[in-house]
């Protein structure tokens, strides 16, 4: 694979979910039995909570909160523009114009915050340029840029590049780091920007990969060169191991057909999937305007070592895309104590595109990290959508919800204890956003028009996954951005700052 097919082809990163995935031995078999009974009811209050403040955007995602400052992206008629909010009353600090990257419509464009050295936070984001004479005749050329996020002064503006992965905080949570591309020989630079001293630094030092690559996960690249793929692990500049893509997760795994790694730095483990070409086609573009059926049981889980790369276990019948918004905040791969969630299929098939579900039966399974074992498990149930068996919805990962056709089911994380959802209850929902991309973009035109991907926006909806016209003082649990004692929320039109009890 070369680089422009690589950069045509990472328009699709996200777009094959559904795509059959086949990871390595080391078989753990899908759990069986029944869950034990709930002991525990999962109490929540229904006091109908309102907004302390209300902005009038139109936000793409859900906010990076920190240091009273809400930092939200929110489009226009022409593009996106990040909006720094304060958490306290709502007032808008400052308001910059950003542009996605070269890398832009199937990689999900939301805000990024790090740090410097000494520990002030900083917005960091993309802006249009101006192409160089020596641009190659490839459009989209970007200026990374650095902000103070609490006053939006400038801190650090770079030259016009094409950037794949955009700015974000380096492995070790500090400084920007990004990717840009070669628009001569389509190779991959690694970028650190020291944004105390506005030293960008690039070589073997940042990063020893060569060819051409892209982060996939915390200090997880997937490189291509030579016509292979390979996952490369760095970490403080230094390579700790690379592995060919296929070795790890079986014939055909790339990570052009979608990928969902999840890092815990507590356990030192990567927890994955990465698509695989289910036809004899090459072209990637072909590939997604064919239709084709996925059988669920061949999906499957894989855990491994991030310091080595070593396989630690595999889940047959089993995938993580369907957990990939869950938080972990709250779980044994953070701080906490409950178990991350996965789905396992018993039975059924999907069809790519469209994702309907045919005679598909499955539960959710919370589990150890570590070993892939089991540890509760839910009734396993038919599913006729991808919410029937995990409903997308914010949480610190102690609290997941099931659906079904009577409604949504809450369940313990911890303990696997559930209750039903009663007419009282509210939840928050989620539904894909998406923004108007630039014009002349430097790939085909996707499926569903010149569009790209953002996160999610929220909405407060009852047990039948319904919109309801407000929030709950239960439901602000819910909510993953908070800060100063206030939960801040990207809804359809509107920003919204919540007192929490």
């Amino acid at each position: 694979m070369n680089g422009p097919t690589r950069q045509k082809s990472a328009a699709l990163a996200v777009v094959a979910v559904g795509v059959s995935l086949t990871l390595g031995a080391c078989t753990v078999p899908a759990s069986s039995g029944t869950p034990s009974p709930s002991t525990n009811v999962l109490d929540r209050s229904t006091t109908s909570a309102a907004a302390i403040w209300e902005v009038a955007l139109s936000p793409i995602a859900q906010p990076e909160v920190t240091d009273g400052v809400a930092l939200v992206y929110a489009k226009t008629a022409s593009g996106v523009t990040a909006h720094a909010v304060s958490v306290t009353d709502g007032k808008e600090l400052w308001t910059q114009a950003v542009h996605p990257g070269i890398g832009a419509p199937g990689v999900s464009l939301a805000p990024a915050v790090t740090k410097t050295s000494t520990g002030e936070s900083v917005a960091v984001y993309l802006q249009e340029s101006a192409a160089p004479i020596t641009s190659g005749g490839t459009s989209w050329w970007t200026a990374p840029v650095a902000v103070d996020l609490k006053s939006g002064k400038e801190l650090y503006r770079g030259n016009p590049q094409l950037v794949e992965s955009r700015p974000a905080a380096c492995d070790d949570e500090k400084d920007m780091c990004f990717t840009s591309l070669n628009a001569q020989t389509r190779l991959t630079t690694q970028h650190r920007v020291n944004l105390s001293t506005g030293a960008d630094s690039t070589g073997p030092d940042v990063n020893p990969i060569t060819g051409n690559f892209r982060l996939v996960g915390n200090g997880l690249y997937s490189v291509v060169e030579d016509g292979k793929e390979r996952l490369a692990r760095v970490s403080a500049g230094n390579k700790l191991w690379e592995a060919d893509v296929e070795s790890l997760f079986g014939p055909g795994a790339t990570t052009n057909l979608g990928w969902s790694f999840e890092y815990s730095k507590k356990l030192d483990l990567y927890i994955g999937s990465v698509g695989i070409n289910p036809t004899t086609e090459t072209d990637y573009v072909r590939l997604m305007e064919q239709t084709f059926t996925v059988d669920l049981t061949k999906h499957k889980t894989v855990g491994f070592r991030a310091s080595t790369g070593e396989k630690l276990w595999t889940v047959e019948g089993s995938e993580k895309w369907c957990s990939s918004g869950v938080g972990k905040t709250e779980t044994t791969l953070m701080d906490g104590n409950a178990f991350p969630v996965r789905c396992e299929y018993n039975q059924g098939t999907m069809a790519v595109p469209g994702g309907t579900y045919q005679n598909a039966e499955g539960k959710l399974v919370g589990y150890d990290p570590v070993s892939g074992e089991a540890k509760w498990q839910t009734t396993s149930t038919p599913i006729k959508a991808a919410a029937d068996l995990l409903v997308p919805s914010p949480s610190r990962g102690d609290v997941v919800l099931t659906g079904g056709p009577d409604g949504m089911t809450m369940v313990d994380t911890l303990s696997g204890a559930s209750r039903a959802a009663t007419s009282d209850d509210v939840f928050l929902c989620s539904e894909a956003a998406k923004y108007p991309l630039p014009a002349d973009a430097p790939f085909p035109v996707q499926p569903e028009g010149n569009l790209g991907t953002g996160g999610s926006m929220l909405f407060p909806c009852d047990r039948n996954a319904k919109a309801v016209p407000a929030l709950t003082t239960g439901t602000l649990r819910d909510i993953p951005t908070a800060d100063d004692g206030v939960a801040v929320l990207a809804q359809e039109g509107v920003l919204s700052g919540f007192k929490l009890p």
